[in-house]
């Protein structure tokens, strides 16, 4: 089960999308292994951000990011954020004092 947020149950790290970079790497860079030996991440703490399970420090979360290449809007996910988002409804006008 993977964890949530509270912004209607929406990941933190997309995971498809780190599963996507790790794949892209080079063979021997893609091991787990060497993965979490370059990142300097402990045994189980790299696995549980594949599987969404956990989520890595700002620290850690930059390293992945410089590794695999890959923007952090991307394995944030924010570049698939819906367009209906931008729809946003102006700002109103502020008050001013009649003088």
């Amino acid at each position: 089960m993977a964890i949530k947020d509270r912004f209607d149950g929406w990941l933190i790290i997309d995971t498809d999308k780190l599963k996507e970079a790790i794949k892209a790497l080079p063979p021997y860079y893609r091991k787990f292994s060497t993965i979490k030996k370059m990142l300097g991440f402990n045994p189980r703490q790299f696995t549980e951000y594949v599987e969404g399970k956990r989520y890595p420090s700002l620290q850690n979360f930059k390293k992945l990011c410089i590794y695999l290449q890959i923007s952090a809007d991307e394995l944030l996910g924010l570049d698939t954020i819906p367009d209906e988002i931008d729809e946003i409804p102006p700002t109103p006008a502020p008050h001013s004092d009649p003088q």
